[in-house]
């Protein structure tokens, strides 16, 4: 139980760690000035699995404070994005259920991206990723209902799109749509995640800054191979309850027509050492035991700020799948580049809104002009 607890721990560590290295990066390449917004969300738990529908009955309001920080333009990819916002976002959130679910602490680094502006208006899209304190988790004795979170440290996160109108030259009200989801990524069982969906209300203050208008070079087509290899670690429910290790070795093969996105395709070749395991318990795997390595096929799109890209890929297994998983896969994270031909890769591998695991991985990039 204690080698357990220590490995958790381990991993909670890394992964702030990591989360701290990846965001810095966008960080730095932001102005000095520090501006605010409070923002009130009121949405409802949605419940992707039939354990959770007892869940809808109340509504949720949360509450965030962040700390935001405009960009000046000076990298190419800022004047292209239109000068997007970063910061860091505290969250608390009430889910209702006091004696199940509790509460949420949660901090999360953040990027604001315009889609347009005119005038005053403008129609903005975020994304955040981070971590967050759950203050009821899974408990055997205490808390058995609570099949969604079952470690006290959880990832963190959301999405958004969002309406932002400016007040005056410095304060702004934004309102919009959102999705927040808390997964542990599979570390510890059971882990069916929670996914939020909500309506923002927001009052924020954002600095003036100069603003450097870089004139924008002609952007040469890109032709872009990755090549990453990840490992992970997973735990299975009961009957197993114990660790397993994951991971995969995956392509992509991306096109690259402006600074702000690639897309394309890859293949994986994913490794759980669990699936032997699973297979002992289905009549019809009994006298075979499954293999522990599976290729599959995936589509491939990045959203591109600098040296680091927020990945999303939708997958599915090819030849063969183990019995227990779903056919179609997703991958959602970071990559950054480290240099010129390294780079690193934080993602979570997920079944729809359910994770599977969460990758650490290093690869190889080259890229060439079309």
């Amino acid at each position: 139980m204690r080698k357990f607890i220590y490995g958790e721990s381990l991993k909670n560590i890394v992964l702030i760690v990591l989360f701290l290295i990846f965001w810095e990066q966008v960080f730095s390449q932001s102005s000095d000035k520090v501006g605010l917004e409070f923002t009130y969300n009121r949405g409802f738990i949605y419940p992707h699995h039939k354990q959770l529908q007892y869940l809808t009955k109340s509504n949720i309001n949360f509450f965030e404070v962040a700390f935001c920080l405009p960009t000046s333009g000076k990298k190419d990819w800022q004047v292209e994005r239109k000068y997007p916002v970063v910061g860091l976002k505290l969250l608390y959130a009430d889910f209702k259920f006091p004696q199940v679910l509790g509460k949420a602490y949660g901090f999360t680094p953040f990027i604001e991206l315009p889609l347009a502006i005119k005038n005053k208006s403008s129609l903005v899209y975020g994304f955040s990723s981070g971590l967050a304190y759950m203050s009821k988790t899974f408990d055997t004795q205490k808390n058995v209902y609570n099949t969604m979170i079952s470690s006290k440290i959880s990832f963190l996160i959301q999405l958004g799109i969002f309406y932002n109108y400016k007040i005056s030259d410095n304060f702004s009200l934004k309102t919009g749509v959102g999705l927040t989801h808390f997964s542990n990524g599979s570390i510890k069982q059971p882990n069916l995640g929670l996914n939020l969906f909500q309506w923002k209300f927001s009052l924020s203050y954002i600095p003036e800054i100069s603003i450097n208008k870089i004139v924008k070079k002609p952007f040469e087509n890109r032709l872009m191979f990755f090549t990453i290899i990840s490992g992970a670690m997973k735990q299975q429910p009961y009957p197993f309850d114990k660790n397993y290790g994951a991971g995969s070795l995956y392509t992509d093969f991306l096109f690259k027509n402006s600074t702000k996105r690639s897309f394309g395709f890859g293949t994986d070749l994913f490794y759980d050492s669990s699936i032997s395991d699973f297979s002992v318990l289905d009549s019809v795997y009994q006298s075979k035991k499954q293999n522990s390595l599976y290729p599959a096929l995936h589509l491939s799109y990045s959203v591109d700020f600098g040296k680091m890209s927020f990945i999303v890929h939708f997958g599915t297994y090819a030849m063969w799948r183990p019995h227990s998983y779903q056919r179609v896969f997703n991958r959602f994270g970071l990559r950054y580049k480290i240099t010129k031909h390294i780079t690193a890769n934080l993602t979570l591998k997920t079944y729809f809104a359910v994770a599977d695991f969460v990758e650490f991985g290093i690869g190889y990039y080259i890229c060439r002009p079309r």
